[in-house]
């Protein structure tokens, strides 16, 4: 009786033990997986660290005069090379089979490299659209200047001569209104970022406001019905006044901040990444 207990003790022993290996092997082989993933993590961030910067070196290029013709497009066509590699890598990230106790962490890489994709994507587009919005823009002041002179032209003897002054007047107005409409027509195929979308919206507003306003004032001084001029006027002042609103700031300000809310998400990401990635590392 004794001796056959003994033999069960010892068997209870020794499946234990069996126990106790397998599941220290186990332990063992996610460890290793744990650690396999994040030196392949940490290949594919070594790779990004080239675009990255090369994103941060372009963002201070972003308003600059010279970011205009030839050296405008080079630098646009750096930023979206970047911006393919760092969807390329991240695309990459996505794609590694992560362990499940590194599931979190692959997550958390994920959102970050999209994140700062799109953020170039910003980038790339602010630096093509600030020159070329200035471009456009640029001879807006003189037709301004041009038709106010026209305008403030108020001395005719006679009434043909006031005819021909208004007929004068007329002119300038249709041409400043077909000017204006040239450069509404080119704004419209430039395409913004997000954080530059509503004072391109006031410029179009502006721009079509004046055109509509100037027309409508040509109508009325062909027509001599020159005490209806009172409306269009108002109109014209309205919209060449429409990119300086306080409604404008405001709209202004609000995509700032966003665009200041991802760049802190982004620093958000990255430090909880950093601190799963050290957690694992602890842990297996």
């Amino acid at each position: 009786m004794g001796a056959r207990r003994s033999r069960t003790v010892a068997a209870i022993v020794a499946a234990s033990g069996l126990l106790v290996a397998c599941g220290g092997s186990s332990a063992q082989r996610t460890g290793g997986r744990v650690a396999a993933y994040l030196r392949q993590v940490s290949v594919i961030e070594r790779q990004l660290a080239a675009p990255l910067a090369t994103v941060t070196r372009m963002s201070a290029t972003v308003g600059r005069a010279s970011g205009a013709g030839a050296q405008g497009s080079a630098q646009v066509a750096t930023v979206l090379a970047a911006e393919a590699w760092i969807r390329r890598l991240g695309g990459r990230l996505a794609g590694l089979p992560a362990p499940a106790p590194a599931a979190h962490l692959r997550t958390l890489l994920v959102r970050l490299v999209d994140g700062q994709a799109q953020l170039t994507d910003q980038t790339a587009r602010l630096i093509a659209y600030l020159p070329a919005l200035r471009s456009e823009l640029r001879p807006l002041s003189h037709d301004l200047l041009a038709l106010e002179r026209v305008l403030a032209l108020n001395q005719a003897n006679g009434a043909g001569a006031v005819q021909a002054v208004y007929a004068h007047k007329a002119a300038a107005l249709r041409t400043f209104a077909g000017q204006v409409g040239r450069i509404a027509g080119r704004l419209r195929r430039i395409h913004p970022p997000s954080v530059a979308l509503p004072g391109h919206r006031a410029q179009l507003h502006s721009l079509d406001g004046m055109g509509s306003a100037a027309g409508r004032l040509a109508g009325d001084l062909t027509s001599a019905h020159t005490s209806a001029i009172g409306g269009p006027l108002r109109q014209f002042d309205r919209a060449a006044a429409a990119t300086g609103t306080v409604a404008l700031q405001r709209a202004q300000l609000a995509a700032v901040r966003a665009y200041d809310r991802q760049v802190q998400q982004l620093t958000v990401l990255s430090a909880q990444a950093d601190a799963e990635r050290l957690s694992l590392a602890r842990t297996y």
